[in-house]
């Protein structure tokens, strides 16, 4: 009888790969905590747009909290959706936002300030961007953007809190206390009170701290935070869309460099914390060994796997990284293309028996270079397949590895399936943008079966059971 493997110790590994639970320093102290889910306090031109799409590697697409929702103001906010997601990235102030939200890991990413600054006046001088669309957004950003664009970077840097077209002072401060806007009218002695209570916030209440500066290696540091195997930070997902310009608009002289760093230099002292912090928490966990090989958090799996059994997921529920987010085909069918890294890898959470034959199977439905598709390489914890074939299905090819089942591989409960083909830009429609990304193939399913055959996994339809 084909069996489904279900069961507690698997949930716990897959809500582990879902960020549930982050252990970090706070202070002299070692804290383990687990969260509802994970809370993104993005700062404008710091990286955000980068680190929101390695987020994507670890929610599907109905746990992250849509473009629409992110762009509305606090009071417009409606509270039932902290129940609908797992995944918010917001603009918000910490101390408000952590007067609403239930339990969630809360994480940032700075940069330098005088750099963020310089970014945000390229941002504003470009086409406007997708979040134009919104009414909130445009009413902010339109007399921002008017003047970038009026003005070389040394006159719109001089503009007055308060003049038509200023930037914001103080976000990194703002972000992590009570507000950005608020904090022009403060007096010197105030705002270094808030730069002490900024500092102890991100101390103490934020779970991750990264450095736009140190991108890399934040990604091995939030890793090692949420106990997540080592590949995921291997990606570069970095997106800077800031086209070059040339000068005299955007040069930063000495002394409008000077004026940004005088004006911000409660954001700056912020900054320099904060790497301070950084460093700090990467000392400390840079010797754990790799969390792909530390399952002594995880629940024993059963003793005895059956000897028959089968388990599939769409693409949306399956964690790894190498893949850019998820997409609809034209047939409404969800994809995730390979490409975004020279190896893409999946996560399994499977128990298997020490003998026997196991077959993955990997439902394509698109390929930028069909003619290329043979040269696709897969790997199960390293290992080259013992053969692989070709068969159709109803939503394009199905690629049929199949292993050898041992000892060593029946050890392990997180197994690591990696993919490795050619990748290609693929071609722009006539009038349409180009998509500068490099794609390999598009998955949407992949199924594992072993002590059987091919028979018992649908041809291009999900089962009951798909998890």
């Amino acid at each position: 009888m084909w069996t489904s493997q279900e069961g507690d110790w698997s949930q716990v590994w897959y809500q582990r790969l879902r960020l549930g639970e982050a252990r970090y320093q706070r202070g002299r102290e070692w804290v383990r905590e687990t969260r509802q889910g994970l809370l993104f306090l993005h700062v404008a031109k710091s990286g955000g747009t980068s680190l929101d799409a390695f987020f994507s590697n670890f929610f599907p697409p109905q746990e992250m909290l849509p473009t629409d929702r992110q762009v509305r103001r606090m009071v417009e906010w409606d509270d039932q959706d902290w129940h609908r997601y797992r995944y918010f990235k917001l603009e918000w102030p910490h101390e408000l936002t952590a007067k609403r939200s239930p339990p969630l890991h809360v994480v940032t990413l700075l940069r330098d300030p005088i750099q963020r600054i310089v970014s945000l006046y390229k941002h504003l001088r470009r086409a406007d961007d997708h979040t134009q669309q919104y009414d909130s957004v445009r009413a902010r950003r339109t007399p921002e953007q008017e003047a970038a664009r009026l003005l070389p970077l040394a006159e719109w840097a001089r503009l007055k809190p308060g003049q038509l077209g200023a930037y914001f002072r103080h976000p990194y401060l703002g972000m992590a206390t009570i507000g950005v806007r608020n904090l022009v009218e403060k007096s010197d002695a105030e705002l270094d009170t808030l730069l002490e209570r900024a500092k102890r916030n991100l101390r103490e209440q934020f779970a991750f701290v990264g450095i736009v500066e140190e991108y890399l290696q934040s990604k091995r540091l939030f890793c090692r935070t949420f106990g997540l195997p080592l590949h995921y930070a291997a990606g570069e997902e970095r997106l800077n869309v800031a086209p070059r310009m040339p000068d005299p608009y955007t040069q930063l002289d000495d002394e409008t460099q000077a004026l940004l760093r005088r004006e911000n230099r409660w954001d700056v002292e912020l900054y320099e914390f904060a790497r301070r912090l950084f460093a700090e928490r990467c000392l400390a966990l840079e010797h754990l060994p790799d969390p792909a090989l530390d399952e002594a958090h995880a629940p024993p799996p059963p003793r005895n796997p059956p000897w028959q059994g089968r388990r599939e997921h769409s693409i949306e529920a399956l964690p790894g990284s190498g893949f850019y987010p998820v997409e609809r085909s034209p047939l409404g069918i969800s994809v995730r293309w390979t490409g975004s890294l020279p190896v893409s890898t999946l996560d399994l959470v499977a128990a298997w028996p020490a003998r026997g034959t196991l077959e993955i199977h990997l439902d394509v439905v698109a390929v930028v270079e069909p003619e290329r598709l043979s040269e696709l390489q897969v790997r199960l914890d390293g290992r080259a397949p013992a053969s692989t074939r070709w068969e159709p299905v109803s939503t394009g090819p199905r690629l049929v590895a199949r292993f050898d089942l041992s000892g060593d591989i029946a050890r392990r409960t997180l197994h690591q399936l990696e993919l490795e083909g050619p990748t290609a830009e693929p071609p722009s429609p006539p009038g349409a943008p180009r998509d500068g990304r490099r794609l390999g193939i598009g998955l949407h399913r992949v199924a594992w079966t072993w002590g059987g055959t091919l028979a018992t996994v649908a041809a291009g339809t999900p089962s009951a059971e798909a998890a």
